[in-house]
């Protein structure tokens, strides 16, 4: 499942606000590790990176009612 299935799945059962604090946390979740340098592989390292980058993105546009 794709993040974009996992996000959608969580605005189906959840709604906006809460699929908010979600795409905020495990933004958290990805700048913890990444801050922490919880990999041992560069590239987990750049998919952490994309990851936290691409939940934060969503929260700022659902906050902003723009399409995911």
């Amino acid at each position: 499942m794709y993040n974009e299935d996992i996000l959608q799945s969580i605005i189906y059962k959840h709604g906006i606000d809460k699929a908010i604090l979600f795409c905020e946390m495990e933004s958290d979740k990805y700048v913890t590790t990444l801050t922490a340098r919880i990999f041992t592989d560069p590239i987990d390292m750049h998919e952490m990176q994309y990851e936290r980058d691409w939940w934060a993105e969503r929260a700022e546009r659902l906050k902003n009612d723009e399409p995911c």
